[in-house]
């Protein structure tokens, strides 16, 4: 059974990511600052299918940041997953 359609499309939020990317435990990160200077807490956003690049990922953090919140979008890659017997 292959994708269909509808599975495989979507839209590019509008906006710029108004984030930084910094290395945190050596994974590159998009990370999202609150505002105040005084973040209410920590929100890790795992991206979906499309990556930690995709503007939507980035936008969606920003407006997270802009609630009072701090957040980090970490880079999933496939070098950076247990070994099987580890899990």
């Amino acid at each position: 059974m292959g994708l269909k359609q509808c599975c495989a499309t979507g839209s590019l939020h509008t906006g710029t990511p108004k984030g930084r990317i910094e290395k945190v435990h050596g994974l590159d990160c998009y990370i999202a600052d609150a505002p105040s200077g005084s973040p209410k807490g920590v929100v890790v956003i795992i991206p979906d299918a499309f990556g930690w690049e995709l503007p939507n990922n980035r936008i969606l953090a920003d407006e997270y940041a802009k609630n009072g919140n701090f957040q980090v979008v970490r880079c999933l890659q496939m070098s950076h997953l247990y070994e099987l017997p580890l899990i």
